[in-house]
């Protein structure tokens, strides 16, 4: 199951996802499944980021759960497979961010998209500090063993389509989704230990930026989560 956050951006500096209450979730869940009967689960799957929804602060439940197409077969560009990278992304239209417009945007391998070059350096103990970060799930992804951080503008078709069908739904706003960022983090590894982690305990989530005439929405997507140590 997927966890879908949306949230319009100018109402915060800095937005991310508290990994504490994303387990605290988890283990509701499984409590939940527990008292229906269900077989216990094993530690690893106990892991796994498996709720039906979660609502943090300006973020809430969308209809939609599905993560977005990604990869290969969607066209999409890649980030080099190394540590603490970025790629540079020149937008089409001006992307609004706590009133101010951006034309350029920083996809990171470490689990954030930034407006600055410096963005891509990894810094603990980065949040609540006002940083000018879009965080899905801020963390020191290790890509030297593994998974893969994709990227692609959109300006037509079916993902502008379905951006404004979710914001008129959560927000009750018509508005024109003029384009779309959609970045994906596949299959995350963690920087500590020597060994790869199996694929079911990596990190695989999604965010989708959407720009319209009146400002820029965010949607999350979060397929899977199998660790958060040092998360942020």
């Amino acid at each position: 199951m997927w966890t879908p956050l949306l949230a319009f951006l100018p109402l915060v500096a800095a937005m991310r996802v508290d990994p504490e209450r994303i387990a605290a979730r988890l283990r509701i869940e499984a409590e939940i499944a527990n008292d229906r009967g269900e077989s216990l689960r094993s530690a690893r799957d106990r892991r796994q980021l498996q709720p039906k929804e979660i609502s943090i602060q300006v973020t809430a439940p969308l209809f939609s759960s599905r993560l977005f197409e990604f990869g290969k077969d969607a066209e999409d560009n890649e980030v080099p497979q190394a540590l603490d990278v970025g790629k540079k992304v020149q937008l089409t239209n001006p992307l609004n961010y706590y009133g101010e417009d951006y034309n350029t945007l920083y996809v990171l391998s470490n689990g954030a998209i930034g407006f600055e070059a410096n963005a891509r350096t990894y810094k603990a103990g980065l949040f609540p500090t006002g940083a000018r970060l879009i965080a899905p799930f801020w963390n020191r992804n290790d890509l030297r063993k593994g998974g893969h951080v994709y990227y692609r503008e959109v300006t037509k078709g079916r993902v502008l389509e379905r951006g404004q069908s979710e914001i008129r739904y959560q927000y009750d706003r018509s508005v024109h989704v003029k384009s779309a960022v959609i970045v994906t983090w596949e299959k995350m590894q963690p920087l500590e230990g020597t060994a790869a982690l199996p694929e079911e305990n990596t990190n695989t989530f999604q965010a989708a930026l959407f720009i319209t005439d009146n400002g820029t929405y965010a949607n999350f997507i979060y397929s899977n989560i199998g660790w958060t140590q040092g998360a942020e």
